[in-house]
């Protein structure tokens, strides 16, 4: 059987310093209350399952390195 299954949830900004290089700063996210969405691929079909799926995706929030941050 085919599915699909995308983790999701509430995501939490991180930054911190490369340990190779401390000069450089890491920033990623993590993600708190994951929950899995799950869908065979006959599901999918379903524009309710394509929709919470869809939004799964949209939850990473955008980032933008600003000059400020690029020059510490």
């Amino acid at each position: 059987m085919d599915y699909y299954l995308v983790w999701t949830g509430k995501l939490s900004p991180i930054v911190m310093k490369n340990p190779k290089d401390e000069r450089e700063s890491l920033h990623f996210f993590r993600m708190d209350q994951a929950r899995p969405v799950a869908a065979c691929a006959d599901c999918y079909e379903k524009q309710e399952v394509k929709d919470e799926l869809e939004r799964a995706f949209r939850e990473v929030p955008r980032t933008e390195i600003t000059e400020d941050e690029d020059e510490e």
